[in-house]
């Protein structure tokens, strides 16, 4: 029988060490979580010796080295605290990095994505650009390419990003200027982590379970006014999921907008409970995704 990891109080009950299959493990259920990207194969585990006889096994097929605890990842600094078992990243040292790159290392953070209304942000991206500057162009791919840190652990800026992202052929200084505006935005927020912790839910929000945010804004994008839409997922306190886009369809209504955010979000949350299930987490109870638009409420 499949144990279920979300219930955290069973799956973290204390158990005695005379009762223990493995002695270092304290916990009811001993898991061990393998996860692979190109030819780097990461172990999650509550349990040294579990890890241990699984290396043991797999050395027998194909050769592979143990290095020990993750703490760096893809520029993403990881964190456990062994007694709340905590997880948290952070990307403080790569934003440092970053700055330095730039010349940036003395700007004062600003506290906002944009200095300004995001709606005249946006318009004023979307002038034309009279003259195309080849060096500039090479500048802008190369400072809005690093802002694939909203990937990790910086979702706040992920609408800001796909913005950004539309004037990669023809960008002006104007563009250029914005994206470092969003650069010194993240001076004052790279020391902000994120942190996944089961004895940190409170109230309605469960251990274990996942919790989404869907949001649209209606005709937002010039000049065609497509609408941007985007999601959030939570688990245990913390970010598992986001996506901020823009629709390819020409969206008629603001009820119709949240609509297609909602959809999108829906189909997340089916892979999501589907991954989670296949870990041991399983959900049972349907996942609830919050939306502020009681119009699109109503019809889905």
């Amino acid at each position: 029988m499949q144990p279920n990891l979300a219930n955290i109080i069973e799956a973290t009950a204390l158990v005695p060490e005379k009762d223990r299959i493995y002695s270092d493990c304290r916990h009811a259920t001993a898991i061990i979580i393998i996860a692979s990207y190109v030819d780097d194969n990461f172990a999650f585990t509550n349990c040294a010796a579990l890890a241990t006889e699984f290396e043991v096994h797999c050395i027998v097929k194909f050769p592979m080295n143990a290095e020990g605890p993750v703490n760096w990842y893809l520029s993403v600094k990881y964190d456990r605290d062994p007694i709340t078992e905590a997880v948290s990243a952070h990307q403080h040292l790569f934003i440092d990095k970053l700055l330095k790159k730039w010349g940036m290392e003395q700007c004062n953070p600003l506290p906002t994505l944009f200095p300004q209304k995001a709606d005249d942000i946006v318009k004023e991206l979307a002038e034309p650009v009279a003259i195309h500057d080849k060096k500039l162009v090479k500048e802008y791919k190369a400072l809005v390419g690093i802002f694939y840190v909203q990937v990790h652990t910086f979702l706040e800026i992920s609408w800001a990003v796909s913005v950004l992202s539309k004037y990669m052929i023809r960008p002006g200084p104007t563009h250029l200027v914005i994206a470092k505006k969003l650069l010194r935005y993240l001076i004052g927020r790279k020391n902000v982590t994120l942190r996944w912790c089961a004895q940190d839910c409170t109230g309605a929000h469960l251990p274990g379970s996942i919790y989404g945010y869907a949001d649209a804004s209606f005709a937002n994008t010039i000049p065609h006014r497509h609408s941007s839409v985007g999601y959030v997922f939570t688990l245990n306190g913390a970010a598992i999921s986001w996506r901020a886009s823009r629709t390819t369809l020409i969206i008629l209504n603001a009820a119709e907008a949240e609509l297609y955010s909602l959809s999108s979000a829906t189909q997340e949350v089916i892979y999501l409970r589907k991954e989670h299930i296949e870990l041991g987490f399983l959900q049972n109870s349907p996942t609830i995704l919050y939306e502020d638009c009681q119009a699109a409420v109503a019809l889905s």
